[in-house]
């Protein structure tokens, strides 16, 4: 899985400067996207996606979340009516299907880190441009060590999931 890094920048030139280095670090364009309520701003620098405008990844995050509540409540259904049916293959099914459900309920609460485009609607408005680059995990620390060293300018949004190149 890959990591969106957010960086929020006060001016399109600084924004420019950082898209030029992220590329000669390897990082497709493809990889970078921006943001501005300003649509002026962003003329020459990587566009985000319609998907990505919208916050698709946050319904993403919403239907599994529920999906997985869902199942586990099922399964617990399942598991009491096999119990009350003397049917042990069935309980001991159910118990192992609530099991899986609160694992990655546990892993989606605690280790997938959530920061969505929503957390930075007031810097839009207030006319900043907002900087996403989707990096494998293990360049996570060099992209970011970059951006500060060369820019004190860059406010450091955070990091959050990226399903890479399914347009999210």
């Amino acid at each position: 899985m890959y990591r969106r890094l957010f960086f929020l920048f006060p001016s399109r030139k600084q924004t420019c400067a950082v898209v030029e280095e992220l590329e000669d670090l390897g990082i497709d364009e493809a990889d970078i996207h921006t943001f501005s309520a300003d649509e002026q701003q962003l003329e020459g620098l990587p566009p985000a996606s319609g998907r990505q405008q919208q916050g698709v990844d946050t319904q993403v995050e919403k239907i599994a979340w529920n999906s997985n509540l869902l199942l586990f409540f099922i399964a617990l259904a399942g598991f009491v009516i096999a119990l009350f049916s003397a049917s042990p293959g069935w309980a001991l099914a159910m118990l192992a299907v609530m099991v899986i459900t609160f694992g990655l309920g546990y892993v989606f609460a605690t280790r997938i880190p959530k920061l969505h485009l929503d957390n930075f609607r007031d810097a839009l408005r207030h006319h900043e441009i907002l900087l996403t680059v989707d990096v494998p995990v293990r360049q996570v620390a060099i992209v970011e060590q970059m951006v500060h060293r060369f820019h004190p300018e860059a406010v450091d949004g955070g990091v959050g999931w990226s399903l890479h190149r399914f347009g999210l």
